[in-house]
């Protein structure tokens, strides 16, 4: 007895099982079954749930933290004030971390060195005070005799 159907193949990249008939109509039917699948695949997208990689915001908008006037001149901004003072705290003076300010860990250091820099040459104070408190009433006032 012949069978009707003989081994069965495997299409490539669908892995779904093929039928071949021996009576001359596997061609016919292996190329409409082929097109039918390729027709019912799913679309490729990209990952919707993959994080998109954050940059820091001077990594991100190129902003340059030496400025280079001459091959041999470079400019410092550490007298930028207005600059850094963003990454001062204005109540107690100290520098933010990273959690706070968002900069990658070789900007971090570069603000830093550039904190330190200014406040030695006195750019910058080493302890800030909002400015709203600059002029209020002293609480321990020594007695005048």
């Amino acid at each position: 007895m012949s069978s009707i159907c003989e081994p069965v193949y495997f299409v490539k990249q669908l892995c779904l099982p093929l039928v071949v008939l021996s009576r001359g109509f596997a061609s016919h039917q292996r190329t409409s079954r082929i097109e039918s699948e390729v027709e019912d695949e799913p679309i490729s997208i990209p990952d919707p749930y993959k994080k998109v990689n954050k940059k820091c915001i001077l990594c991100e908008h190129n902003v340059p933290l030496d400025y280079k006037v001459n091959l041999c001149v470079v400019i410092d901004l550490f007298k930028n004030v207005r600059l850094l003072s963003q990454f001062v705290s204005p109540f107690t003076g100290r520098i933010y971390g990273r959690h706070i300010t968002g900069l990658c860990i070789p900007m971090q250091k570069r603000i830093s060195q550039l904190i330190a820099r200014s406040r030695q040459f006195g750019f910058m104070p080493f302890e800030s005070k909002e400015s709203v408190f600059i002029k209020d009433v002293r609480i321990m006032v020594k007695p005048t005799n």
